[in-house]
């Protein structure tokens, strides 16, 4: 195998592959070590993966990481309300036999396997799994790779003119505008009952005289606010909402994956 080897194989996926990422990708291969990219949201980070797992027949498995992830959310967790039907109806049915039924509640059936535990069952067909962890802050980064980042103004070759990398990436179909809480509560006050065809989506408990506005409670923590984004916006505009306006997120580390995100989706406002 070769670099331009990989170059044809992810090709033949439909993956367009440079020769210095397929230089990484062949090395990575190689040696069997593995694969460390970086980059904004939308770069092509999951894509690369996803064509390398369609490449190399591997089932691709995907652990989002963020701060409070806990065992239940990467390894395993019991499915407590299934449990809870089972034991109510033994119950019910009377004459139960208590260590069948305990062995039963903990067995594979009411297991809810995660991202890791997904990862170290073997694939029926015998193929290693490749597992692609996500959303890596950069005091992550900088504390593995014991160096600090280059921000984006320091690089001095253009930026990469990758899809995820345009300006208007994130858009939805409305426009969207981000507005500090200050403003949110003037303009709502302003328009009083006759705001219409609006949604608003804030940390900010807001009020508003009309009854025609759409409004979502953003969450305070930044990774459960990643989670439901998207979402959101696309509830936004199948409701019909021409506008959509958004508190600005706090100027913490812990935000700039959905400040990026944000930022991206107003640039066509």
């Amino acid at each position: 195998a070769s670099i331009d080897d990989v170059q044809a194989m992810l090709a033949r996926t439909g993956y367009v592959c440079g020769r210095s990422l397929a230089t990484v990708v062949f090395l990575s291969l190689r040696l069997g070590r593995p694969l460390f990219l970086e980059g904004e949201a939308g770069v092509g980070k999951t894509e690369i993966a996803k064509a390398l797992a369609l490449a190399l027949d591997r089932r691709l498995i995907r652990l989002q990481c963020y701060e409070g992830l806990d065992a239940s959310s990467a390894v395993y967790e019991w499915n407590f309300p299934a449990q809870m039907i089972a034991i109510r109806t033994a119950e019910a049915q009377g004459g139960a036999d208590r260590e069948l039924l305990q062995r039963e509640l903990f067995g594979p059936d009411y297991l809810v396997e995660r991202p890791l535990l997904q990862a170290m069952r073997p694939d029926e067909r015998g193929a290693p799994v490749l597992l692609r962890p996500g959303q890596l802050g950069q005091a992550d980064i900088e504390r593995v790779a014991g160096t600090r980042l280059l921000l984006k103004e320091e690089l001095s070759a253009p930026d990469p003119q990758a899809p995820g990398t345009l300006l208007a990436h994130y858009a939805p179909n409305a426009k969207l505008r981000l507005m500090e809480a200050a403003q949110l509560r003037t303009a709502l006050d302003i328009l009083g009952p006759d705001a219409a065809h609006i949604a608003v989506y804030a940390r900010t408990p807001l009020r508003s005289a009309s009854a025609r506005l759409i409004v979502r409670r953003m969450p305070d923590d930044a990774a459960a606010t990643a989670q439901q984004l998207f979402a959101v916006l696309r509830e936004f505009d199948a409701a019909g909402a021409r506008l959509i306006w958004v508190e600005t997120p706090p100027a913490d580390a812990a935000w700039d994956g959905v400040r990026d995100r944000l930022t991206r989706a107003a640039a066509s406002a």
